[in-house]
Protein backbone atom coordinates (compact mmCIF):
# COMPACT_ATOMS: atom_id res chain seq x y z
CA UNK A 1 0.00 0.00 0.00
CA UNK A 2 0.87 3.62 -1.04
CA UNK A 3 -0.56 6.93 0.74
CA UNK A 4 0.24 10.20 0.69
CA UNK A 5 -0.73 12.00 3.73
CA UNK A 6 -1.78 15.42 1.99
CA UNK A 7 -4.69 13.78 0.23
CA UNK A 8 -7.95 12.19 1.79
CA UNK A 9 -8.05 8.87 -0.06
CA UNK A 10 -6.61 6.66 3.35
CA UNK A 11 -8.03 8.36 5.62
CA UNK A 12 -9.24 6.60 9.14
CA UNK A 13 -12.70 5.89 7.67
CA UNK A 14 -11.68 5.66 4.51
CA UNK A 15 -13.71 2.45 2.58
CA UNK A 16 -10.10 1.25 1.50
CA UNK A 17 -9.25 0.10 4.50
CA UNK A 18 -12.34 -2.11 5.27
CA UNK A 19 -12.85 -3.32 1.57
CA UNK A 20 -11.25 -5.57 -0.40
CA UNK A 21 -11.11 -3.81 -3.89
CA UNK A 22 -7.93 -2.54 -4.99
CA UNK A 23 -6.56 0.92 -5.67
CA UNK A 24 -4.30 2.20 -9.08
CA UNK A 25 -2.76 -1.01 -8.73
CA UNK A 26 -2.48 -1.40 -12.47
CA UNK A 27 0.31 0.96 -12.98
CA UNK A 28 1.15 1.76 -9.40
CA UNK A 29 3.28 -1.29 -10.07
CA UNK A 30 5.30 0.33 -12.59
CA UNK A 31 5.95 3.16 -10.43
CA UNK A 32 7.70 1.53 -7.67
CA UNK A 33 7.78 3.95 -4.59
CA UNK A 34 7.60 7.36 -5.70
CA UNK A 35 4.05 6.91 -7.77
CA UNK A 36 0.74 7.60 -7.15
CA UNK A 37 -1.40 6.25 -4.12
CA UNK A 38 -2.08 2.23 -4.70
CA UNK A 39 -3.84 -0.11 -2.61
CA UNK A 40 -2.75 -3.77 -4.10
CA UNK A 41 -4.37 -7.14 -3.82
CA UNK A 42 -2.20 -8.50 -1.36
CA UNK A 43 -3.59 -6.25 1.17
CA UNK A 44 -6.65 -8.67 0.89
CA UNK A 45 -4.93 -12.16 0.40
CA UNK A 46 -1.38 -11.72 1.72
CA UNK A 47 -0.72 -13.33 4.99
CA UNK A 48 1.68 -12.04 7.23
CA UNK A 49 3.81 -12.14 10.15
CA UNK A 50 5.50 -8.75 10.19
CA UNK A 51 4.56 -5.28 8.87
CA UNK A 52 6.86 -3.00 7.70
CA UNK A 53 5.63 1.03 7.80
CA UNK A 54 7.70 3.08 5.74
CA UNK A 55 7.64 7.47 6.00
CA UNK A 56 8.87 9.20 3.20
CA UNK A 57 9.00 12.84 4.39
CA UNK A 58 10.97 15.45 1.99
CA UNK A 59 13.82 13.21 1.43
CA UNK A 60 14.32 11.02 4.09
CA UNK A 61 12.54 7.59 4.71
CA UNK A 62 12.66 5.74 8.08
CA UNK A 63 10.67 2.59 8.97
CA UNK A 64 8.52 1.08 11.99
CA UNK A 65 8.73 -2.97 11.73
CA UNK A 66 6.38 -4.29 13.58
CA UNK A 67 5.77 -8.44 14.25
CA UNK A 68 2.48 -9.67 13.67
CA UNK A 69 0.49 -12.66 12.51
CA UNK A 70 -2.52 -12.00 10.29
CA UNK A 71 -3.94 -13.83 7.19
CA UNK A 72 -4.39 -10.34 5.68
CA UNK A 73 -4.35 -7.00 6.21
CA UNK A 74 -7.82 -6.52 5.50
CA UNK A 75 -8.94 -9.24 8.41
CA UNK A 76 -6.38 -7.53 10.48
CA UNK A 77 -7.00 -3.82 9.96
CA UNK A 78 -10.32 -3.96 8.17
CA UNK A 79 -12.60 -5.14 11.22
CA UNK A 80 -11.62 -2.20 12.96
CA UNK A 81 -10.34 -4.37 16.33
CA UNK A 82 -7.49 -3.01 18.15
CA UNK A 83 -4.25 -4.49 17.93
CA UNK A 84 -1.50 -2.97 20.57
CA UNK A 85 2.33 -3.06 19.67
CA UNK A 86 5.34 -2.82 21.39
CA UNK A 87 7.34 0.11 19.72
CA UNK A 88 8.83 2.27 21.96
CA UNK A 89 7.49 5.98 21.27
CA UNK A 90 11.12 7.37 19.91
CA UNK A 91 10.84 4.91 16.94
CA UNK A 92 7.22 6.33 15.83
CA UNK A 93 8.59 10.15 16.48
CA UNK A 94 11.80 8.73 14.12
CA UNK A 95 9.59 7.82 11.43
CA UNK A 96 8.36 11.41 10.47
CA UNK A 97 11.13 14.15 10.68
CA UNK A 98 10.26 17.17 12.22
CA UNK A 99 6.97 15.82 13.38
CA UNK A 100 5.76 15.69 16.44
CA UNK A 101 3.69 13.79 19.37
CA UNK A 102 2.45 14.87 22.92
CA UNK A 103 3.59 13.30 25.96
CA UNK A 104 0.92 11.13 26.80
CA UNK A 105 -1.42 8.55 26.40
CA UNK A 106 1.01 6.71 23.67
CA UNK A 107 -1.33 4.30 22.40
CA UNK A 108 -0.04 2.59 19.33
CA UNK A 109 -0.95 -0.15 17.31
CA UNK A 110 -3.46 -1.00 14.59
CA UNK A 111 -6.50 0.76 14.42
CA UNK A 112 -6.08 2.93 17.62
CA UNK A 113 -9.40 4.87 18.90
CA UNK A 114 -9.29 5.79 22.67
CA UNK A 115 -12.95 7.31 23.17
CA UNK A 116 -16.23 7.48 21.61
CA UNK A 117 -15.61 11.47 20.59
CA UNK A 118 -12.94 10.09 18.35
CA UNK A 119 -10.63 13.31 18.93
CA UNK A 120 -7.96 11.38 16.92
CA UNK A 121 -7.54 8.03 15.43
CA UNK A 122 -5.32 5.94 13.35
CA UNK A 123 -5.20 2.18 11.47
CA UNK A 124 -1.69 2.11 11.83
CA UNK A 125 0.89 4.11 14.52
CA UNK A 126 0.42 5.86 17.42
CA UNK A 127 -1.82 8.70 19.29
CA UNK A 128 -0.79 11.44 21.94
CA UNK A 129 -2.20 13.73 24.16
CA UNK A 130 -1.29 16.77 26.54
CA UNK A 131 -2.88 15.30 29.29
CA UNK A 132 -1.68 12.60 31.39
CA UNK A 133 -4.21 10.31 30.21
CA UNK A 134 -6.10 8.86 27.01
CA UNK A 135 -9.36 10.75 27.38
CA UNK A 136 -8.94 14.04 24.80
CA UNK A 137 -6.25 12.99 22.57
CA UNK A 138 -5.17 15.40 19.64
CA UNK A 139 -1.82 14.09 18.32
CA UNK A 140 -0.74 11.19 16.43
CA UNK A 141 2.03 9.84 14.37
CA UNK A 142 1.10 6.96 11.89
CA UNK A 143 -1.13 6.41 8.45
CA UNK A 144 -4.51 6.30 7.72
CA UNK A 145 -5.09 9.35 10.55
CA UNK A 146 -8.65 10.75 11.31
CA UNK A 147 -10.49 12.01 13.89
CA UNK A 148 -12.70 15.29 14.45
CA UNK A 149 -9.86 17.24 15.35
CA UNK A 150 -8.32 16.56 12.18
CA UNK A 151 -10.83 17.71 9.66
CA UNK A 152 -9.13 20.86 9.03
CA UNK A 153 -5.66 19.68 8.81
CA UNK A 154 -5.79 17.10 5.38
CA UNK A 155 -2.72 15.32 7.29
CA UNK A 156 -3.69 11.57 6.83
CA UNK A 157 -0.44 10.02 6.56
CA UNK A 158 2.43 11.70 8.87
CA UNK A 159 2.21 13.97 12.21
CA UNK A 160 -0.37 15.69 13.39
CA UNK A 161 0.94 17.39 16.19
CA UNK A 162 3.62 20.21 14.00
CA UNK A 163 1.36 19.69 10.92
CA UNK A 164 4.17 17.06 8.96
CA UNK A 165 2.14 15.36 5.89
CA UNK A 166 4.92 12.47 4.47
CA UNK A 167 3.98 9.20 1.67
CA UNK A 168 3.25 6.00 3.93
CA UNK A 169 4.06 2.79 2.44
CA UNK A 170 2.84 -0.38 4.34
CA UNK A 171 4.95 -3.88 3.41
CA UNK A 172 4.52 -7.43 4.71
CA UNK A 173 6.21 -10.47 4.73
Amino acid sequence: MRTDGSLSTFGYDSSHWTSNTVYNDVFALREGLHGQEAKFQGYNKLPFVKVCIGMKVGGAMNYVELTHRSTSLLHYIGTGTYHGSSQLRTRWLNLVPGGGLQNHCNKEGFNSVVNARTEVKVRIGIIGNEQNDCNSPDSAIGIGIGGSHLSSSGIRTGSTRNRVAGKGYIFIR
